[in-house]
């Protein structure tokens, strides 16, 4: 029974066309999020054309680079789900996002007995292979990575404890 459970946090940077908030708000009602966007034309679009809330109690967004979300938040919140699907111009993950500094600080807000990452990363990213081990690396539990080939990306999964293993 949904009341039943406890309220899932999670955090999204990148919102894209905010598909992804809309259904997880939609059919998980224990679900409550942050979602994190640096570009307000984003925002804007996400709202005219694809139905993105203007305001839902359930969800928080933030209008900042991901990387200043998380240095500032980094010991005020906790989450059990961290979606990171944001790219620049150039289909790479930005560089702020890349960088020792905001892994550690997405590792510290993650919960240290359930939390979860997945991370979208284009292939041909020049930086992707490094991100992806450096949160390997930063995120102690268990890790993996789902290739698809069609769209030449791959997701990396991340858990703080090894329940995705078995």
């Amino acid at each position: 029974h949904q009341s039943d459970r406890d309220p899932v946090k999670m955090l999204a940077i990148g919102i894209g066309g905010g598909s992804m908030p809309m259904f997880l708000l939609h059919f998980f009602s224990s679900l409550s999020k942050d979602a994190v966007e640096i570009d307000p034309v984003v925002i804007d679009a996400a709202k005219s054309s694809m139905g993105f809330p203007e305001q839902n109690d359930r969800l928080g967004l933030y209008v900042q680079d991901a990387a200043a979300f998380a240095q500032e938040h980094q010991s005020k919140k906790q989450y059990d789900f961290v979606y990171i699907d944001a790219f620049d111009g150039e289909d790479c993950i930005p560089e702020g996002l890349c960088s020792e500094d905001f892994i550690q600080s997405v590792a510290s807000m993650m919960d240290p007995e359930k939390g979860v990452l997945l991370m979208n990363f284009h292939d041909e990213d020049p930086r992707a292979f490094k991100t992806a081990q450096r949160f390997h690396h930063s995120i102690h539990g268990t890790s993996f990575t789902v290739s698809c080939r069609i769209q030449k990306n791959f997701i990396l999964c991340c858990s703080t404890s090894d329940y995705l293993s078995g």
